[in-house]
């Protein structure tokens, strides 16, 4: 039963050191993440003038941007924020959409507080036990 006690103490450690690191891992992404449109950038524009910052890719997605350089400038008189795919590619950097990081935060939480939960059982249930002489 100590074996027990003592599993069950360190699991309900580190359960709560999981849980509550979610909450400061979501809070930075969302604090680096902004809507952004991921486009192909292409060079032609720029030779004949259309203006246009290259091929857009998908829907604007609310994206977690820790390399600034990937953010291409938008053109004047546009409000979308523009990424450039061709140098995320090229720097192996994936892009990471702030849904994602929300979704596996919270699905660690709900692990967490689960793993929470039956380690205070265990603990409990062990400490009743070797409370109990036989």
């Amino acid at each position: 039963m100590r074996f027990v006690k003592w599993f069950s103490v360190v699991v309900l450690a580190l359960a709560t050191i999981a849980f509550l690191a979610t909450f400061a891992i979501e809070s930075y992404a969302a604090g680096k993440s902004g809507i952004y449109q991921l486009v192909e950038p292409r060079t032609t524009e720029d030779l004949f003038g259309d203006g246009g910052v290259g091929t857009e890719i998908g829907s604007p997605q609310a994206f977690v941007i820790l390399d600034e350089k990937a953010v291409l400038p938008s053109p004047p008189g546009d409000t979308k924020r523009y990424l450039n795919k061709t140098y995320l590619d090229r720097n192996g950097i994936y892009p990471l959409q702030l849904q994602t990081v929300k979704f596996f935060t919270s699905t660690t939480r709900l692990a967490s507080g689960i793993a929470m939960v039956l380690s205070a059982v265990g603990l409990w249930f062990a400490h009743r036990k070797l409370a109990k002489p036989a």
